[in-house]
């Protein structure tokens, strides 16, 4: 009992070794990588930069309210003016590790950004071993084949792409899943069967992350003829044997797809109201990219993932010498060079010829985080690697002369154009001593240990630079700031119970200018916003916000970054967070900091108020958002009054200066302006006491003037001639607000808001049905949502504005709900696929017995 208890281990130890020594020292590297660099746990350094910084931090924190019930994924009025978060979900969130997140305090987003990236990093390296012991058995006869293999393993996941795209995280699932998706392939082509492996691994790569669940799809179809190519080359079947592989082979990636459906659905249907138009008219047969700029950047630590179409696919010295060696051996077979030679081509075609480019960046102009797929380029230079050691023969003076060949490419090209001059000829050094090491292990091997070493160290190396270029010094900046934001938050919420929204004018990441991409606090703190900021935004909300003098920028937000009181009032915002003072509002004295104070809009209409239906208002009637904001005051009130009054100016140019001089009256409280340029020029507008640059990338449309300043400088910094279009100059009366907003106030109908369900209950009485009465919300319209009153279903209208109108009202208690468009029926197709996938497998399963 006891020997075979012992035998059990043994064999178990023998089977798992290679797996703890890849984990421990893919860990042991990161570990140190990180102490290296100061990175949290270890110092004040993080991978929260570019979007992670302003984006991601504020997801997690979400994510960590939706599992504490205090938010929900369904809909949720912190997600900009209120929409559904299961896009937000299923392309950031849906990640199994970000599970962990429930064991940190939201001030610990960064430290737990670490552990994601430490835990893919391992996880891919995993998966490829396990993808190579398993596509490449020799190894159980080979001792230098299993270390190979153990050293590729370990370069995986501490890749350029896994440490580069730490900022990017959500992306990180599809490299460890990439392995197992490609072994599904490898088994369906050499079983002939529909791999159960390759079925459950798409469908937990489109769970995990829909957008790198597609890449993996499509790098799966080229696998496919990969692994045939090489079956073709080895035994020669017939083509039948092709065909019925290739038919099983997609029946099982559709049977897959289908079983993802109530991921794919309504992340699809949501996509096509916000991003999701293809952009064919990006589209061309053209190349692009710097094929030169990618070999020079071959060399440990090099890294920029906003370079254009440069290539990043460093994978260490030992990986490009044995690819050169095996290509130049004479003991290699030609036919097992000619296919490596046309496969690494195919990979650069992915690429660098556009059609391919553009297929893989989901049928969009991806000019961001070039290239986002670049790791399954690094999984094929390290398959060829692999490949060319299973089927070549390398010599000694093969070795170095692939060193030669390679160190000499890289000086050659530094001399012609300079990329990264001490960086290259030190690599160039080392090439040449990593080669002389390799082929002295041939006979001596104590030199073997000595060269692993080496990669080890070179590996390391590379992992400290390129952490060092990809993180930042923001861990106590962020933990006080979170800690802080969330008191203001709490005491809100502790004095005042109503429905109401929150707006600010700071948030943690603030240029000198006052230019900002933080818009995601409201989904990190549990508040009600007007603000939001993702890869799915909702256009029609953008569209309500662009009106109202939020400008659009770019394709995923608005511009929030003041407060303009008209807009806000029509909004429901109660509350503003501001560091300088906003006239026309009340400072509520809470106790927290003394640069950060909060302010309440006595004015504030309520989020669903009845009105007489009459008037329709296209925003394109009016010239400019002032006077389209008055019409909205108008109708809703029935009053003639203005709220928004013009200001006369006169303009003076000057050399790349403009001086505006407001003539204000005296009840002049809030003064606001807005330029239209022509195009950016990158500008600032300053006055006495205050400046915030305009016209450029992150500016705002409507800005402040601060109280009693009637001077404005307008400069403008790119030397071009009369950018300007048009310029309006308002100040509010504030006698006319309060008189419209009481008159609104008075017909506001109270509703209560299920924030766990992502429902509205509002209560209707006396409503006469001689009046011509509707109800009007300032919640967006949406195609998911339902209304019922007194249990009987009506219609909703998008209103002039864009939002919800009902027209079929009468006494008693309307329920609003809503549903994810697409969800019932993604649940309907995967229940239905996960069904037949069981059948499937039960007659399988019988056949084989």
């Amino acid at each position: 009992m006891l020997e075979a208890i012992k035998k059990k281990a043994i064999h178990l130890l023998r089977v798992w070794a290679p797996y703890l020594v890849t984990v421990a020292v893919a860990g042991l590297i990161l570990m140190i990588s990180f102490a290296a660099n100061h990175i949290t746990p270890f110092g004040n350094r993080s991978f929260a930069i570019r979007d992670a910084n302003i984006q991601y931090l504020d997801f997690f924190a979400y994510l960590k309210d939706v599992m504490s019930g205090n938010n929900t994924i369904h809909y949720s009025l912190s997600n900009t003016l209120g929409d559904s978060s299961f896009v937000i979900f299923t392309y950031y969130l849906s990640s199994p590790l970000n599970i962990l997140v429930v064991f940190f305090d939201k001030s610990d987003m960064c430290t737990l950004l670490s552990l994601l990236i430490v835990l893919t990093s391992i996880f891919a390296a995993f998966t490829f071993l396990f993808f190579t012991l398993k596509r490449f058995p020799s190894y159980r006869t080979s001792r230098p084949k299993l270390v190979l293999s153990i050293i590729l393993a370990v370069l995986f996941g501490c890749s350029q792409y896994v440490l580069s795209q730490g900022n990017n995280v959500m992306w990180l699932d599809g490299v460890y899943m990439l392995p197992l998706i490609l072994l599904g392939v490898f088994m369906s082509v050499n079983n002939r069967g529909v791999s159960r492996l390759l079925v459950v691994s798409v469908v937990l790569s489109i769970i995990f992350n829909w957008y790198t669940g597609a890449i993996n799809i499509l790098f799966s179809g080229i696998w496919l003829f990969v692994e045939s190519a090489i079956l073709y080359i080895t035994k020669k079947p017939s083509i039948k044997y092709f065909l019925v592989i290739s038919l099983k082979y997609f029946l099982s990636v559709i049977l897959a797809i289908a079983m993802s459906a109530i991921i794919l659905i309504p992340t699809l249907m949501s996509l096509q109201s916000g991003r999701g138009a293809v952009e064919l008219d990006k589209l061309s047969t053209s190349f692009n990219g710097d094929i030169l700029g990618s070999i020079q950047s071959y060399i440990p630590g090099v890294s920029d993932v906003n370079a254009s179409h440069i290539l990043f696919v460093y994978s260490g010295g030992l990986v490009i010498l044995l690819i050169i060696a095996s290509l130049l051996s004479k003991k290699t077979s030609t036919k097992y060079k000619t296919f490596s030679l046309i496969f690494i081509v195919f990979v650069l075609f992915l690429f660098y010829w556009k059609p391919l480019f553009f297929v893989f960046s989901m049928l969009k102009n991806a000019d961001s985080y070039y290239y986002r797929y670049s790791y399954v380029a690094i999984f094929s230079i390290l398959f060829i690697c692999r490949f060319l050691v299973e089927y070549g023969k390398i010599k000694k003076r093969d070795i170095v002369k692939g060193a030669t060949v390679f160190a000499g490419i890289l000086a050659i090209l530094q001399f012609a154009r300079t990329f990264h001059p001490s960086m290259t000829y030190l690599y160039c050094i080392f090439i040449i001593l990593l080669s002389t090491l390799i082929s002295k292990s041939y006979k001596a091997p104590k030199y073997l240990f000595a060269t692993i070493v080496l990669i080890v160290f070179e590996l390391t190396s590379s992992s400290i630079l390129l952490i060092r270029n990809n993180s930042q010094n923001n861990v106590t900046e962020y933990r006080e700031y979170s800690k802080t934001k969330e008191g203001i938050i709490n005491a809100i919420s502790a004095n005042d119970d109503e429905l109401y929204r929150i707006n600010e004018t700071l948030t943690r990441n603030m240029s000198p200018g006052r230019l900002t991409a933080n818009y995601n606090e409201s989904l990190a703190y549990g508040y009600n916003s007007i603000s939001g900021y993702s890869s799915d935004p909702d256009e029609t909300q953008r569209r309500i916000l662009d009106s109202l003098g939020y400008r659009k920028n770019g394709d995923n937000m608005n511009i929030v970054n003041s407060s303009i009181i008209g807009a806000d009032t029509l909004l429901g915002v109660k509350y503003i967070i501001s560091d300088y003072d906003l006239p026309g509002y009340e400072e509520i004295d809470y106790p927290l900091t003394d640069e950060i104070k909060i302010y309440k809009n006595k004015y504030t209409l309520p989020l669903f108020a009845l009105f007489n239906t009459g008037v329709s208002l296209e925003y394109s009637n009016f010239k400019n958002t002032f006077e389209y904001q008055n019409a909205i005051f108008k109708e809703l009130s029935g009053s003639s009054l203005n709220i928004y009054e013009p200001v006369s100016f006169e303009t003076k140019y000057a050399a790349n200066d403009v001086t505006v001089k407001l003539h204000l009256p005296e009840h002049a409280h809030i003064v606001y302006g807005n330029i239209e340029w022509k195009y950016e020029f990158n500008g600032q507008i300053r006055t006495n006491s205050s400046a915030i640059d305009y016209a450029k990338w992150l500016s705002p449309s409507v800005f402040y003037v601060p109280q009693a300043e009637d001077t404005i400088h307008i400069s403008i910094n790119n030397n071009t001639q009369d950018p300007i279009n048009q310029q309006y100059y308002y100040t509010v009366n504030l006698k006319n607000l309060e008189e419209i907003t009481k008159i609104i106030q008075n017909k506001a109908v109270h509703a209560n808001y299920e924030r766990s369900d992502g429902r509205f209950i509002i209560k209707l009485e006396d409503i006469s049905k001689e009046e011509s009465l509707a109800l009007l919300s300032s919640i967006p319209y949406n195609t998911g949502w339902r209304a019922y009153i007194n249990n009987k279903k009506i219609d909703i209208i998008e209103s002039e504005y864009g939002f919800l109108q009902f027209n079929d009202i009468e006494n008693g208690e309307l329920i609003l709900e809503y549903q994810i468009p697409g969800f019932m029926l993604g649940l309907t197709i995967s229940a239905t696929a996960v069904l037949l996938f069981v059948i499937v497998n039960i007659i399988t399963k019988k056949r084989e017995v």
